[in-house]
């Protein structure tokens, strides 16, 4: 299950490059601010993933991942509530996902008996190249559906409500599985 919110966090990547266009022309912004918007998410995102392994270490990595999914959940809600917060939310996106990315691999090979790592590595490595793939391919298929029909406002909007759904469905299947952990006695 580890590997739903790390898939969610790299789909969502991809979406905010689709949804440049549409950021553009809804809040007016210049070249240099939606420049801004893509380079917020990618700094807090790669200047926390180090510093967040090291936290991991002293908090306890599965903390650390539930505070990172939160961080990411609220990071990819809010801009869609309040267009005037989107940086500081792509700021709080990044490092949730730079919480949630750093220690999902130390997590899910804990979990797996060591003959099987290789193929649990592999695995989760090749969930986070297809949640890529895939994010662009959804979320510009919705766009483009509903653009096409209702608008680009509209078809933005749909598009940020997958986003916003698929990350509480991710949500939802961490905690289930945390609980059936819990009364099973497991990690």
């Amino acid at each position: 299950m580890l590997l739903v919110p790390v898939f969610m966090s790299l789909l969502a990547v991809s979406s905010i490059n689709v949804a440049l266009p549409s950021l553009q022309r809804g809040l007016d912004a210049s070249d240099a601010e939606l420049q801004w918007s893509i380079s917020v998410d990618t700094l807090a995102f790669g200047m926390v993933l180090v510093p967040a392994g090291r936290a991991g270490d002293l908090l306890g990595r599965a903390r650390l991942f539930r505070i990172g999914v939160l961080g990411f959940g609220l990071g990819a809600l809010l801009p869609g509530l309040s267009p005037w917060w989107l940086l500081a939310t792509l700021g709080l996106f990044g490092m949730g996902q730079g919480l949630t990315v750093s220690p999902n691999q130390t997590l899910s090979l804990a979990e797996v008996p060591r003959p099987q790592s290789g193929s649990a590595g592999g695995i989760l490595q090749t969930g986070q190249r297809v949640g890529t793939s895939v994010g662009s391919a959804v979320i510009v298929g919705v766009y483009l559906g509903v653009a096409g029909t209702g608008g680009p406002d509209r078809g933005f909007m749909a598009a940020l409500g997958l986003i916003a759904v698929s990350i509480a469905a991710a949500l939802a299947v961490a905690l289930a599985d945390q609980r059936r952990r819990a009364r099973q006695g497991g990690r």
